[in-house]
């Protein structure tokens, strides 16, 4: 039919007196234990990957405490400053300085602020959430990864709640998984056509998150094996590609899929089934 399937073969060799001389060839079939073996192997880098998140998350929140101490101290100091300064004109562009200080100073600390609220320590259960406030909650890292790329990003997101039973972290990692790939596809075109448009809505009983570019697109790409395996994170991305997001979309009965984006681009979409209404 079609499909591969693997044996394991031995010869010996038979000499029976007066009987039987020669060669005997032994075919076993054992595609069910290759496969077996193969799911195994990726389990246990689904498992290697767990653990790097869960290391890499207890590093995220220490540096997030550490960090937010003397910018808050920072933070003082320059309304000390300011307040020496109040009532004199001379001081007026000094004035301004410390004000525009002020204000990165306050950005930085909202993206600790999210780091803080993002990155808890992941647990192997799952809860009831809005897909549209784990959308929301990417949304800072995803746009400081745009600003990088000079890419400008368009949100579709639905006022409809979306409630969804998944664990949180991981659905939002494959949220920033796709996000990131599309900025990351746009930065190599025209600053003109560096759109990325990340979408809610609800579908057939489903909660879905679309990631649409206008790159390069689809062709001369199987679709049906995109998320096998052949398509990996970059170097420099976030340490999940698209066949984990497979894995985690499929783990929580969900589908992932991906198609051309006409007239130019590509779309990747997942969807998760929407949680019973209460009566």
């Amino acid at each position: 039919d079609g499909s591969e399937r693997w044996f394991a073969v031995r010869c010996r060799y038979l000499d029976i007196e007066h009987d039987l001389r020669g060669l005997l060839l032994l075919c076993h079939d054992v595609t069910a234990a290759v496969r077996a073996e193969e799911e195994h192997r990726r389990d246990a880098q689904y498992l290697n990957h767990l653990a790097r998140y869960n290391a890499m998350g207890d590093m995220a929140m220490a540096i997030a405490h550490e960090v937010s101490q003397p910018i808050a101290a920072a933070h003082n100091f320059v309304a000390g400053v300011r307040s020496r300064l109040a009532g004199d004109a001379e001081g007026s562009a000094l004035t301004w300085g410390l004000e525009a200080a002020t204000r990165q100073l306050d950005r930085a600390a909202q993206i600790l602020r999210s780091l803080r609220a993002y990155v808890v320590r992941l647990e192997q259960s799952k809860q009831r959430v809005d897909l549209n406030d784990i959308v929301a909650d990417c949304a800072c890292f995803i746009e400081v990864r745009a600003r990088e790329h000079g890419v400008t990003l368009r949100w579709d997101t639905t006022d409809r709640p979306l409630p969804v039973h998944c664990e949180k972290v991981l659905i939002g990692q494959v949220v920033m998984n796709l996000a990131f790939n599309a900025v990351e596809e746009m930065a190599r075109w025209p600053v003109e056509r560096r759109t990325v448009v990340i979408r809610t809505r609800e579908r057939a009983g489903s909660a879905e998150v679309e990631v649409v570019d206008a790159g390069k697109g689809l062709s001369g790409v199987r679709v049906d094996r995109i998320f096998e395996g052949a398509f990996s994170s970059k170097g420099d991305g976030h340490g999940i590609g698209l066949a984990l997001s497979h894995r985690i979309i499929s783990r929580h009965g969900g589908e992932i899929e991906a198609a051309d984006n006409a007239p130019r681009g590509a779309v990747f979409r997942f969807r998760l089934p929407l949680c019973r209404r209460s009566p």
